[in-house]
């Protein structure tokens, strides 16, 4: 598949080159993207030109959107929005963190492979090739902070660590250990 309206940067052409599609199906790596219908799918970029994003690949089939492949529903990635990492998160802690620049966050491992955002009412931890998804947890008084280690958010006046879930690829929230986070940032 690939785009011509546009001069593309390397790494969109390079995304377009990932996919295939033939009359009944269509392929992500050569591997068939379950849900998704040729004539309605497409591979978009809902950052544009941003290079931060290039590692994640969308494409979309009649609403449902997939990351590297695998769907994450119906989520309107025009609502999503990265949280930026604060130093100091109070509220009780007395430890505070480095806190890179975004840029900095994209490309120093990203504490989990992902980034931590919010869509509507929702949280998101998107990662290359799907996300995590917690219904209901983003609120007006939510932020994010990290440590080498972890990533901790604040929401709905509880702390919460994104920890890793059953399976190696998934995140959970789970109560946040404080004396763990004040003893080894």
């Amino acid at each position: 598949m690939e785009d011509t309206s546009e001069a593309l940067p390397y790494w969109k052409q390079d995304q377009y080159s990932h996919y295939a599609k033939d009359a009944n199906h269509v392929y992500y790596y050569h591997t068939k993207i379950e849900g998704a219908t040729p004539a309605l799918f497409t591979v978009f970029f809902p950052f544009g030109t941003d290079d931060n994003w290039r590692n994640y690949e969308f494409s979309k089939n009649d609403g449902e959107v997939f990351v590297g492949g695998k769907s994450i529903g119906k989520i309107d990635m025009n609502h999503f929005t990265p949280l930026k990492p604060v130093s100091c998160p109070e509220h009780g802690l007395k430890a505070c963190t480095y806190v890179p620049d975004m840029d900095s966050f994209f490309t120093a491992g990203n504490w989990g492979s992902g980034i931590l955002g919010k869509a509507g009412s929702d949280l998101i931890f998107l990662r290359e090739h799907g996300a995590d998804y917690f219904q209901g947890m983003a609120s007006p008084d939510m932020f994010m902070f990290a440590t080498t280690k972890k990533i901790y958010v604040y929401t709905h006046e509880t702390f919460y660590e994104l920890a890793a879930g059953t399976l190696s690829s998934t995140r959970v929230l789970v109560p946040m250990d404080v004396d763990y986070y004040e003893n080894n940032k």
